[in-house]
Formats: structure tokens, sequence, C-alpha cells
């Protein structure tokens, strides 16, 4: 490969971050949730009751992209939603039968997350890792590279 040109970034992240999601979320088969599900209800758990607006800058999804996370864990009572001070608010918190999810499934998640460490050379390469996915996901409030 000629190693004046890069393969494109872009679509290699976006790679990554798609063969990560299906890695844990067939190892969560048979769990009843997603990876995605448990991060953002491990989220909740750590910040206790909330609402819809103070999540999304929490977790940094959109609110149309949590709202369709949240809805089937709505549906399974994992989650409990009311409504807030105003029409447009909305208030959610774990049900029991979210966090005893959440504590149930913890133990997986701690597993993969210890796999996926090991497969980046330990933990300073996976933090050396993780700090720069950090960096690239400033790119979606800033129209330049940020030094």
């Amino acid at each position: 490969m000629d190693k004046k040109f890069l393969p494109c970034l872009c679509i290699n992240t976006r790679r990554a971050a798609n063969a990560m999601t299906a890695y844990y979320d067939r190892n969560f088969a048979g769990m009843d949730i997603s990876a995605t599900q448990f991060s953002l209800m491990m989220n909740i758990k750590e910040i206790g009751k909330t609402n819809i607006k103070d999540l999304t800058n929490v977790v940094k999804l959109d609110k149309s992209t949590l709202t369709r996370t949240l809805a089937p864990l709505i549906e399974k009572g994992f989650i409990y939603s009311e409504q807030g001070k105003n029409r447009r608010e909305v208030n959610i918190a774990l049900t029991e039968d979210g966090i005893r999810k959440v504590d149930e499934v913890r133990p997986k998640w701690i597993s993969l997350q210890k796999q996926v460490v090991d497969s980046l050379g330990g933990e300073d390469e996976a933090w050396d890792f993780m700090n720069k996915l950090i960096k690239l996901q400033e790119f979606k409030d800033n129209n330049e590279i940020i030094l």
C-alpha cells in the first residue's frame, strides 16, 4: 500500500464502530438487551433520574436516536418515563427490573471490556485509543481539526 496516502479514515472508523457494536451484541445474545441499550442504561444508573435533554448531553446522542433506543427499554419495563414540568420534558429512570438487568449483564460487559483492552495491547494502549476516539468525537460539533 502506498504510504503517501492513507485509506479513508471516515469509512474505516465507521467499520470499526460497527464491528465493535456487532461483537458486543453477539456476546449479549440471549440477555434481552443490546450493547447500545446496556450502555445507555449504565449511564442512567450512574446519573439517576434525569430528563431526555440532559441525557442527550451525557451520552452524546441526538434526541431522535436516544428516543429510539429508549423505546424498547421502556416497553420491556427496564426504564420508567413520565412527563416533566412541561409537555416537552420527559423524565426517565431505571426501574427495579432495569437495575437488575444492568447488574445481570455487567459481568459479561466487564469480560468483553477486558478482551478488547487486551486485543489493543493493554490498558495504556486502550486509554490512548480511547482518548483518540474522544478527540474524533469533537468533529461532530466543529468544522475544523482541534489540536
